[in-house]
């Protein structure tokens, strides 16, 4: 499996996504301090506060599915855009808006933690379709083929995904230790005829 692929223990998630959280959450917060004073801004107050218990929960569910190392990147850059903006709206009542992007509509002011959490997102997304990708024996991820196709065998027809019951028992039935190279038969070429 490619390392980039791999299971995070979730010490692990819990601490990448920590650190990008609060790295962001300073970030977002710093460019705000800066923007009050050199730019133009807009005070947003319109957001609604049961958006509080929103973000806990998607956070928490972010924390359970980032179970890769871009996962947990993509988390953590999500949960600290929304932190960002939380904190500013629990402390002061508004959030401070100083990009003028146009997008989604035109005049639609960004901060950088709206830009963090689309980005967050966009990543979240790359990396579920690189996660959901079956992996081949060598390690690597096949593109649009489905793991059962990759892994048939004489016994069973190309379409089934799943062995029947009775291939399970003739499995679990022919032998109790794995074989190994050792204890495979060696297959012999016969000489070549001579004329």
């Amino acid at each position: 499996m490619l390392p980039e692929l791999m299971p995070l223990p979730l010490a692990a998630r819990l601490l990448r996504i920590g650190v990008v959280a609060l790295t962001v959450l300073a970030v977002d917060w710093a460019l705000k301090a800066w923007a009050l004073g050199a730019v133009p801004v807009v005070f947003n107050t319109d957001r609604p506060w049961e958006a509080i218990v929103i973000c806990g929960v998607l956070a928490i569910g972010l924390v359970a599915a980032a179970r890769t190392p871009l996962l947990a990147f993509g988390a953590g850059v999500t949960i600290g855009g929304g932190l960002g903006n939380l904190v500013e709206l629990v402390i002061f009542g508004r959030v401070t808006d100083f990009v003028p992007l146009g997008v989604p509509w035109r005049g639609a002011v960004w901060s950088p933690a709206d830009f963090c959490l689309a980005v967050g997102l966009v990543l979240l997304w790359i990396g579920a379709v690189r996660a959901a990708l079956p992996a081949t024996p060598d390690g690597v991820r096949a593109r649009g083929i489905p793991s059962e196709a990759c892994t048939t065998s004489a016994s069973s027809p190309a379409w089934t995904s799943t062995p029947d019951a009775s291939s399970r028992a003739r499995a679990s039935s022919t032998s109790a230790t794995p074989e190994t190279p050792s204890s495979l038969p060696r297959s012999t070429t016969a000489p070549a005829p001579t004329s």
